[in-house]
């Protein structure tokens, strides 16, 4: 008699059997639907749930070391960048003074080939 009154809830697919009096209304049908559960499942959720609940939970757990490991490799590129740039700085102030400040001097000089003469 309590499973014939499944057939009453509109959310259940198979009817179960005629109920004796008219049907209740949608608290009932929950109170229903929530009695179907522990009677059909008694152990608690399914399986496939919880193993579903354990494989978000195992990919959220890979984004965040994932996540972690893209910002420790996005500081480490930052680092390199700005080791890049302070070398480049330094060359182009190695050129700006020899060109400003040594050529001058260069030119003054006789060049290699004066100096050794006609070979």
């Amino acid at each position: 008699m309590l499973l014939s009154a499944w057939s009453l809830c509109p959310s259940t697919s198979t009817s179960l059997g005629p109920f004796p009096f008219p049907p209740p209304g949608s608290r009932w049908c929950l109170s229903l639907s929530i009695l179907k559960w522990k009677i059909l499942c008694p152990r608690g959720p399914p399986a496939i749930l919880v193993n579903e609940v354990h494989d978000i939970n195992e990919t959220v757990q890979t984004l965040q070391q994932q996540l972690r490991d893209s910002e420790v490799t996005l500081q480490m590129l930052v680092h390199a960048k700005s080791v890049l740039e302070h070398d480049l700085a330094v060359k182009a102030n190695s050129l700006f003074i020899d060109q400003e400040k040594c050529m001058g001097m260069r030119k003054t000089f006789p060049s290699t080939t004066r100096l050794l003469g006609p070979v």
